[in-house]
């Protein structure tokens, strides 16, 4: 057998190794505090204002990320969000016409170890549904906005004006 043999021969794949130490960290919950920490951090360190915009422009880039296709109604555009929510282990959404535009309730977001309130989900969330609505045919002067904490572990937003 030659020395190099080996690096002819293709590397054995570890049994799911790697994925199944992601999804016991995933399940521990280990992550949710990391990013809680890098979140209060950013916050503490570029002011309120800033991190905001910043999780804003990061959530933009989610959903760019994850394009959505042409949804012809509401409740096709919510089981396409959540297709990519669910491939994404990002929890769910439900949507809801509403006369200031289209109410956003989002459940079981992985960061968040504790209520769903935090400016930092929020933040990241608008730019997230305002990419995604946009995608989708909203005006490019609609965006999403928190408008409370909703129920435990849920964020509510409003896209529109």
């Amino acid at each position: 057998m030659s020395l190099f043999a080996s690096l002819t021969t293709p590397a054995p794949v570890a049994e799911d190794g790697d994925a199944a130490y992601r999804a016991a960290l995933l399940a521990a919950e280990a992550l949710p505090g990391f990013f809680t920490a890098v979140a209060d951090e950013l916050f503490a360190v570029a002011g309120a204002d800033n991190a905001a915009a910043f999780l804003r422009q990061v959530g933009r880039r989610m959903a760019a990320a994850m394009p959505l296709t042409g949804a012809e109604t509401l409740q096709a555009l919510e089981a396409a969000i959540n297709a990519k929510l669910l491939a994404a282990r990002w929890g769910w959404v439900q949507l809801g016409e509403v006369e200031a535009g289209i109410r956003i309730r989002h459940g079981a977001l992985p960061l968040l170890p504790g209520p769903a309130s935090t400016p930092g989900a929020a933040a990241l969330l608008e730019g997230l549904y305002s990419c995604w609505l946009q995608q989708a045919g909203g005006g490019e002067h609609l965006h999403a906005r928190r408008t409370g904490a909703g129920e435990a572990g849920c964020v509510e937003l409003l896209y529109g004006r």
